[in-house]
């Protein structure tokens, strides 16, 4: 056989089998992040459902609040934040005609 024929051959043989080992090692690599991958997978599904869906960011405060709060506590929340709102509302508009 020819000597260069013969090199050429080794080098393939060689390269095939780095080529087997990195792509275990890449494998392993991969089967390590599949699990954080799928969680921050899911985290970003969540956000896209809740961007479609505004309406639920109410639910899910007014959930909050009540679990926190209970109903007064809700009433109470609501009422002040209308109440700083009237006041900033207010000044704007005193700042807007000076």
């Amino acid at each position: 056989m020819n000597p260069q024929l013969y090199e050429i051959q080794q080098k393939r043989a060689a390269l095939l089998a780095q080529i087997a080992t990195q792509r275990e090692e890449i494998n392993r690599i991969a089967h390590q992040w599949k699990k954080p991958l799928g969680a921050i997978d899911q985290g970003l599904s969540a956000v896209r459902w809740l961007r479609s869906h505004p309406l639920a960011w109410l639910g899910l405060a007014g959930l909050f609040l009540l679990r926190k709060n209970g109903v007064v506590g809700v009433f109470m929340s609501v009422w002040r934040g209308w109440k700083f709102y009237q006041r900033a509302k207010g000044l704007v508009n005193k700042a807007r005609r000076a």
